[in-house]
């Protein structure tokens, strides 16, 4: 009986120091489960840079759907996994945009990606188009973003670059924290579309449909 229960208790032991983590691999810029401590290897700016500069392409059907609450009125979400070039879709990246019907230019968009280990998005770029609060930036923002306030309806951008400690070159959950205001914005749905199409380099961006032309703001 002896040995039954050593096996038990070790088997016991490799599951909870079992943590489910990814690694990327440099090459291909692409992600992979794999069993590691408890610990995981956090997303190297340099493989970030290169998803955000590569040409890119929305990989999904151009349709919106309805987000409802019970004590607030509707959202409208389009969202959809991006592929780099090579056709890979790396560690859940995505396009995502957000608006309310009662509000028609105003809209969040974001690109992505998951979490290496949880359940949420990391932000990698936001552009908030009019939007409905106002930001301040925090006194660890870099140069002359240290403290900036921007108001409601004033367009600006978050942009991971500008979110980056100096001591730690990586992505994290604080990489929307700081913003700028957007020179010379887009004032309108289809506007901020072309903007991102070329400042995301997302090849198929424009085919993305406004809200309204679904019917789902109705």
């Amino acid at each position: 009986m002896l040995p039954h229960k050593t096996k038990k208790a070790t088997a016991a032991t490799k599951s909870q120091s079992i943590f489910h983590a990814v690694r990327y691999d440099a090459s291909i810029a692409t992600f992979s489960a794999q069993r590691m401590p408890s610990f995981y290897m956090p997303i190297a700016l340099e493989v970030v840079d290169a998803w955000f500069d590569g040409e890119k392409n929305l990989t999904c059907s151009m349709k919106w759907r309805v987000q409802r609450f019970e004590t607030r009125t509707p959202r409208s979400i389009f969202e959809c996994l991006v592929a780099l070039s090579s056709g890979i879709v790396p560690n859940g990246l995505k396009f995502r945009v957000s608006c309310r019907p009662q509000y028609p230019n105003s809209f969040s968009f974001q690109l992505e990606c998951n979490h290496p280990v949880n359940k949420s998005n990391l932000p990698i770029y936001r552009l908030e188009l009019e939007p409905l609060r106002a930001h301040k930036n925090q006194p660890d923002a870099p140069g002359e973003l240290s403290g900036l306030s921007i108001d409601r309806y004033v367009t600006h951008e978050h942009h991971f670059r500008d979110n980056v400690a100096p001591d730690r070159q990586m992505l994290n959950e604080s990489s929307d924290k700081h913003a700028r205001i957007v020179e010379d914005p887009p004032t309108n749905f289809d506007g901020a579309i072309a903007f991102l199409s070329v400042k995301l380099n997302i090849r198929n961006l424009t085919d993305i449909p406004r809200p309204r032309d679904q019917g789902v703001l109705l």
